[in-house]
């Protein structure tokens, strides 16, 4: 082979690895949902690749573009302030705008993704199940429930709505904030967990592998198995469960809720200014060592 060949055959692999390499950097690996009304089904295979695949309802439909490696599915309502839920002969009907829809009428994402993907959801009313995944920010508002399962990294969870939540473990931290009616219910968390609750919606948690931080202004109950450290702050009628184990606690109760604190509770320090109460099953006093 004459060195001009070898030139050139050394060019046709370089551009074929350099191509490889460029669509590898570019494959999608977090699914994007904006303002979308409708169902959702993803699965977790063991493909490297993300497939997004939307299916038009009868009266609706939504948009798919791909930015390198963000795959954005957009509805076409644009963002919906009048929209109500509302069950017919076991059917839940969705009055968009004064307009009815059944499920039929609106789009469908199905997805398959990796594990290590992540998925982002704004401003949607959304319905379905999601498998494992690698990270997951929800900003859910309306009625529709969502089932998702194990989340390697982080997740994020916002509801303003009366639809329900329930998600798996989560390896990271998980940052939760309910507003409406609607309950969340998560796995164990492996680091640290914040709580909001605003509304009557309630959480109930795994065990919390770092410091939970919950603050209750509202009528919502937290249940949580176990923590080793909280900080909770109830200016609310919304209660506190601690199912067991052993950690810390402060907390200052402004409002009517409770705290029952069924685990060991290490030097406690609490501050009651409303008419909630505190009760523990045992605590002790890390300092002494001793217990009562």
């Amino acid at each position: 082979m004459t060195l001009n060949r070898l030139a050139v055959c050394a060019a046709i692999l370089g551009a074929t690895l350099t191509s490889s390499t460029l669509s590898a950097q570019a494959a999608p690996r977090l699914l994007e949902i904006d303002n979308f009304i409708g169902r959702i089904e993803m699965s977790t295979s063991n493909s490297p690749n993300m497939n997004v695949v939307v299916t038009p309802g009868r009266k609706a439909n939504a948009t798919t573009t791909i930015n390198g490696n963000v795959t954005r599915v957009s509805g076409s309502f644009g963002r919906v302030r009048n929209i109500n839920c509302n069950s017919n002969n076991g059917r839940t009907i969705i009055t968009i705008n004064g307009v009815n829809y059944a499920p039929e009428d609106l789009p469908m994402i199905t997805a398959t993704s990796n594990s290590a993907h992540g998925l982002r959801i704004r401003y949607s009313y959304i319905t379905g199940q999601i498998g494992d995944i690698g990270g997951v920010t929800l900003g859910l508002q309306g009625c529709g429930d969502l089932v998702i399962g194990n989340v390697l990294h982080d997740a994020q969870i916002n509801m303003a709505g009366s639809g329900d939540v329930r998600v798996g473990n989560i390896g990271g931290k998980a940052d939760i904030n309910l507003a409406g009616s609607g309950d969340a219910q998560i796995g164990n968390v492996g680091h640290n967990l914040e709580i909001n609750i605003a509304g009557s919606g309630n959480l109930q948690t795994g065990n919390i592998g770092g410091e939970t931080d919950l603050n209750i202004a509202g009528s919502g109950n937290a249940d949580i198995a176990s923590t080793p450290k909280l900080d909770a702050n109830v200016a609310g009628s919304g209660d506190i469960l601690v199912r067991g184990g052993r950690g810390e606690i402060e907390a200052m109760i402004v409002g009517s809720g409770d705290i029952n604190y069924r685990g060991t509770a290490i030097s406690p320090k609490i501050r009651i200014l409303g008419s909630g109460a505190v009760n523990f099953a045992k605590t002790e006093d890390e300092m002494r060592g001793g217990s009562r």
